[in-house]
């Protein structure tokens, strides 16, 4: 051996290529023309996806047979756990993926609940006694036969370097998924991201890690009624770092690269004097002149301004779009005549219809009132409809605090219903209430009507701090 490691001159030296043990080609010396590839598809596939042979384009030797101790799966060892082979897995040709093979699981018909088979292989890591680096799986599936008799899961878990020895604490997982959510093409991930309250907590390498070994598991979870099958297309794993320098693309000679980092829990943004700082109590600022802060305020000095694309959504607090509330109802209520009287409302639902919504509760039913529950500007409106009768006038008024806010008054429609809308915006803070009062002078009693589209209605809605 030289003093770097090899007395060989180069791959120019010599004619042929590295090959893995059944053949596959791993570096290639020859570089004839666009079709020649210096590294093979197992090769690439590690350095780009971090898993050699993770879309499966190098199959068993004997490459449609089942995969078995005998017929094993190139960089891969498939383990029937306790199934006594009633759940198998063979590599499947199919031109719809870029590798032309898909590893596809089958559970015989009859097979009892609790068997399963799992497929793993060891990962090499980078890590450091600073813990700089964290990783996450991606197991993607498809063709699924729709059944949540089994099942289909990933797990990771760290290993230190004499690839024996598990880190106690050190792993992560997929959520669980059955074969019926995994008809069309699905990417399980480990740790879970599209979890409700995913735990990133254990991605993060400890510092004696040297291996991360996946563990993809097919499970049953009752007595097949059918035969099962579901489709692995490929395998990746992906690393993060705890910062990303991004270089200026217009003008790096002029302007220093943003670097993008997280620490003690905050997300930091700097690009010049720019700071874009995400922290745990909920503020944002983008500079000394853009600033939302904890309580969900904007504040953007003169000269200064926010530029998104035009498909671009913001949230900003999914609660900021709940300062709403809107209440109905369903019955007619008889009015006396000539006596402002209270409308009655009975109807407001947490979850949004299109006739009512009150996702705070802000509806008093008690008191036929809506109570504000965060100070601001309020657009509020009503409307009512009275049975028909063509004499004297109709109004309809917003009462805030107790006092009028805003009234509408008609004269009574000659031959239908008499209809009437009535809108204001003022301020409002925590605490104040709004209701509606309704007034007829038809010289006797006279009903509300109550049908869909003309219910009597109070609305109000937050439009600004």
């Amino acid at each position: 051996m030289g003093k770097y490691g090899t007395n060989l001159e180069g791959f120019g030296a010599f004619e042929g290529g590295v090959n893995a043990d059944k053949g596959a080609p791993l570096v290639s010396t020859s570089s004839d023309g666009e079709t020649a590839l210096l590294f093979g598809p197992a090769a690439l596939r590690e350095i780009q996806a971090g898993v050699a042979n993770g879309d499966f384009a190098i199959p068993p030797d004997a490459a449609g047979d089942t995969i078995t101790e005998s017929n094993p799966l190139p960089y891969w060892t498939f383990t029937d756990v306790n199934s006594a082979g009633a759940i198998t897995a063979a590599i499947v040709s199919d031109a719809g993926v870029g590798s032309g093979n898909v590893l596809t699981f089958t559970i015989a018909s009859g097979t009892l609940t609790g068997k399963s088979a799992t497929l793993t292989r060891y990962i090499p890591v980078a890590s450091s006694l600073s813990r700089s680096f964290a990783f996450y799986a991606e197991a993607t599936f498809d063709g699924g036969t729709p059944s949540t008799q089994a099942t289909a899961k990933l797990v990771c878990q760290f290993y230190k370097s004499d690839g024996v020895t598990a880190i106690s604490g050190a792993s992560f997982d997929s959520a669980t998924y059955t074969f019926t959510q995994l008809q069309s093409p699905t990417g399980i991930t480990a740790p879970d991201f599209y979890g409700i309250a995913p735990d990133f907590t254990t991605m993060t390498a400890p510092a004696d890690a040297a291996y991360l070994k996946l563990t993809i598991t097919i499970a049953t979870v009752a007595t097949q009624s059918a035969q099962r099958v579901v489709g692995l297309t490929e395998v990746r794993v992906t690393n993060g770092v705890p910062e990303v320098v991004l270089t200026d693309k217009s003008d790096p000679a002029t302007y220093p690269p943003a670097l993008l980092t997280a620490n003690n829990g905050v997300l930091n943004l700097k690009s010049g004097s720019t700071v874009l700082d995400l922290g745990d109590g909920g503020e944002l600022t983008l500079g000394p002149d853009v600033q939302l802060d904890a309580t969900n305020t904007v504040t953007i000095t003169s000269g200064s301004y926010i530029s998104l694309a035009p498909t671009t959504n913001v949230t900003i607090d999914g609660a900021n779009s709940e300062w709403i509330s809107r209440a109905t109802n369903t019955a007619a209520q008889a009015l006396v005549n000539n006596t402002s009287t209270a409308v009655l409302l009975n109807t407001a639902s947490a979850t949004p219809t299109t006739g009512s919504y009150d996702p705070n509760a802000w509806f008093v039913n008690a008191n036929d009132e809506i109570e504000i529950g965060q100070d601001g500007f309020y657009a509020i409106s009503g409307n009512i409809a009275f049975a028909a009768n063509a004499v004297g006038r109709r109004s309809l008024s917003i009462i805030v605090n107790g006092a009028d806010a805003g009234t509408t008054q008609v004269l009574a429609s000659p031959a239908a219903s008499t209809i009437l809308s009535v809108s204001t915006n003022c301020y409002l803070a925590a605490g104040d209430t709004v209701r509606l009062t309704a007034l007829q002078q038809s010289g006797g009693a006279l009903n509300t009507v109550a049908v869909t589209g003309v219910y009597p209605a109070l609305s109000v809605g937050r439009i600004g701090a």
